[in-house]
């Protein structure tokens, strides 16, 4: 069964020994198919998208991702608790394609894989510091902290506290999005 998946980045850090490499086909979109053949969204200018394929059965599902190193490194989350990061390739400025890639699954805090559809799905992150990122869950709502800096792909899910309101939300509509306010009156 093949899957696939538009994406327009992703993340690489260390390679810990219980990643697998990941065999992927990427291939590059030219626009926005939504937008037409414009590239310009007022500040922001389209760098390119890539429709990522492949034949691993624990890739796709991505949820959420978070580039870093000049946008050059991706890591991304998927609803069914696995780690996918790889390097991104650009020619002339455009995104081109990946540098190898890498699966892996996601921890919980006890260090074991998180367990069954509705303990894996991870639906947003954010970058809080250099490697270290902040991952909310759906359908089990919970909130947490990854090292994976210091500490590989490997590393334990650390729980943070998060207001219980959320977990009157809608059934797997509890946090959709994730950000972190580094300066302004809400931070």
């Amino acid at each position: 069964m093949r899957l696939s998946g538009a994406l327009l980045a992703l993340v690489m850090f260390g390679s810990p020994a219980s990643t697998e490499p990941v065999e992927i086909t990427a291939v590059p979109l030219a626009a926005f198919q939504t937008f037409g053949s414009s590239s310009s969204f007022g500040p922001l200018s389209w760098r390119g998208g890539l429709s990522l394929e492949s034949d691993a059965s624990a890739f796709g599902g991505f949820s959420g991702l978070a580039l870093q190193d000049n946008c050059e490194q991706m890591l991304a989350i998927s609803d069914a608790g696995r780690w996918f990061r790889t390097r991104l390739r650009y020619e002339g400025g455009r995104l081109a394609g990946l540098a190898g890639g890498e699966l892996a699954p996601m921890r919980d805090s006890k260090g074991k894989p998180q367990r069954g559809k509705v303990w894996a799905d991870a639906e947003a992150m954010t970058i809080i510091a250099p490697g270290k990122f902040a991952v909310a869950y759906e359908s089990r709502v919970r909130l947490g902290v990854y090292d994976i800096g210091t500490q590989g792909l490997d590393v334990r899910f650390e729980p943070i506290p998060y207001p219980k309101e959320i977990d009157m939300g809608p059934d797997n509509g509890d946090i959709e999005a994730l950000g972190l306010l580094r300066a302004g009156p809400h931070k």
